[in-house]
């Protein structure tokens, strides 16, 4: 039977078997050939559509060749929106460098990121391929994060609020608003008190139907002494005149037989009719300014003459129709 070792001896041994198990750990981390993968996700708590990212440590020795995974858009429930992968960092017998997926899922509960199958060619063997995977990462989702938790990250950036419209162009406006709705008020009541033009009933009917109606009335005077003729042909002079007044808008009642013929002569465009009208105008102040009295005849010319001039001249457009 083998003699137990006693405590004082235990006790010495115990640091020395700790000092070499410490250099065997040490000798192998540091041995050229060791190729290590670490896989890390940033949190284990977010909301959806949050942006995760899932780092790859690759740890490997000078000279090895790394195949990365084929990934699509998708790594099982969630979305790859970006891969990263950074430069190279040489350590003392290793290099490392990180391959980093930014991820996004719109799932809710607990969601586990699969693993990451790696295939590395070591440098002493160039023949060997070596396998790799990483472990599978398990983050909790949720729509809503509770209090004293982080902050959610936003979907997308922070849209710009609408200017705001300040009080002073506000009250501003309401004020010009409230004086027009005011005046606008104020100009219908004025409107509705307002009495209304009376219209002159005299000016509806047109110039020659006028003429023909008084000169209808007028014939049936039948003057007899020398007042009554006199009379008569005052009254025709005046008919004849007012219809040139209301006809072509000249002052005629106010006019001299000469001024009237000249502005007839602009206005008529036939120069016959007005030497008609001008001869007739003439013979009508002759027996009026020489104090003569005309006969029953000369009456009736007179009265037919003028009758036919103002049927020349006359002018109904709504009488007419347009040919097409």
């Amino acid at each position: 039977m083998i003699p137990s070792l006693n405590a004082p001896f235990r006790t010495c041994c115990r640091p020395i078997l700790w000092l070499l198990l410490c250099g065997q750990l040490v000798a192998a981390r540091n041995q050229p050939g060791s190729i290590t993968l670490n896989a890390r996700i940033d949190t284990t708590f977010a909301t959806i559509g949050d942006h995760l990212h899932l780092t790859v440590a690759l740890t490997y020795p000078k000279g090895t060749r790394f195949i990365l995974p084929q990934l699509s858009k998708k790594l099982g429930a969630f979305e790859i929106l970006d891969l990263a992968l950074t430069d190279m960092t040489p350590t003392r017998n290793h290099i490392t460098q990180n391959w980093t997926l930014t991820l996004t899922c719109f799932d809710t509960g607990r969601v586990t990121i699969p693993t990451l199958e790696f295939q590395a060619i070591p440098p002493n063997d160039t023949t060997r391929i070596l396998h790799f995977a990483t472990d599978p990462l398990t983050i909790t989702l949720i729509s809503v994060l509770p209090p004293g938790t982080t902050e959610p990250k936003d979907i997308k950036p922070p849209f710009p609020l609408p200017k705001i419209i300040p009080w002073d162009i506000v009250a501003l406006i309401l004020i010009i608003a409230g004086l027009l709705t005011g005046w606008l008020l104020l100009y219908r009541r004025w409107k509705r008190r307002r009495l209304p033009v009376p219209i002159n009933e005299q000016f509806l009917e047109p110039p020659h139907s006028l003429a023909f109606r008084q000169l209808r009335e007028l014939q049936q005077t039948h003057p007899v002494s020398v007042a009554e003729r006199r009379y008569y042909l005052e009254r025709l002079s005046f008919i004849f005149r007012e219809y040139f007044e209301r006809r072509w808008f000249i002052r005629a009642l106010e006019m001299s037989t000469t001024e009237i013929q000249s502005a007839l002569r602009i206005l008529v465009t036939e120069p016959s009719l007005c030497n008609e009208i001008g001869q007739l105008l003439s013979q009508m102040d002759i027996f009026k300014f020489a104090n003569q009295t005309p006969t029953h005849e000369e009456l009736n010319t007179f009265w037919g003459n003028i009758y036919l001039s103002i049927d020349k001249t006359k002018h109904e457009p709504f009488l007419f129709r347009r040919t097409p």
